[in-house]
């Protein structure tokens, strides 16, 4: 989906349509499949950030999928100052998500899924100049649907239409200290699109 543009909203289901469109499992063809993977991030800077991941999706009958991921993305080795610049020491914040997804068909043509996300986002060694820090936890949701209409079209096997929509992280504001009452909201993203 990335390479293609980000339109893995609509696109043929995978292992990975958790993270595009959870809706897309209940029209996946096969009983079961898993993908494993890992992009090296900014890597003509830094050769230590990326991101790993690991999803799986089971058929339950021809109508219903349920699928789980993991996700986690080091953002390698930092090293933290004072407002002096007074080294406070190195440290590699990372932040990591476990998503589970149920998908079902309403009707042919129509599919629909919800998703719940744990989201835990550790960016700091528990300190700064001024206030003291932690992980930030959140959790959110996703809502999800699908038209997937196959055609008959003369010589062209498999063709189809579709249509989806995705919005994903509805969610709980975070905040990434105990001292202060600022918390920051999560980016909630809508997806739409054909193919």
């Amino acid at each position: 989906g990335g390479g293609m543009g980000d339109i893995g909203v609509s696109t043929t289901p995978d292992a990975y349509s958790l993270f595009w469109n959870p809706a897309k499992y209940a029209f996946a063809e096969k009983q079961f499949g898993v993908g494993v993977g890992y992009v090296p991030w900014l890597r003509g800077l830094v050769n230590d950030i990326g991101l790993s991941s690991v999803a799986g999706f089971w058929k339950i009958d021809s109508k219903q999928a349920i699928a789980m991921s993991l996700r986690f993305f080091s953002m390698g080795e930092v090293q933290y100052t004072d407002d002096q610049g007074v080294s406070l020491g190195n440290y590699k914040p990372n932040e990591f998500t476990i998503d589970a997804t149920y998908s079902r068909k309403f009707s042919p043509v129509i599919s629909g899924a919800v998703a719940a996300r744990f989201i835990y986002s550790n960016l700091t060694p528990g300190y700064n100049s001024t206030v003291e820090t932690r992980p930030g936890i959140s959790v959110a949701a996703d809502i999800a649907l699908l038209y997937h209409k196959e055609l008959e079209i003369s010589g062209i096997a498999g063709a189809a239409v579709n249509f989806s929509m995705n919005i994903s992280n509805i969610g709980s504001k975070i905040s990434y200290s105990s001292t202060s009452l600022m918390k920051h909201f999560i980016p909630t993203n809508l997806r739409l699109g054909p193919s």
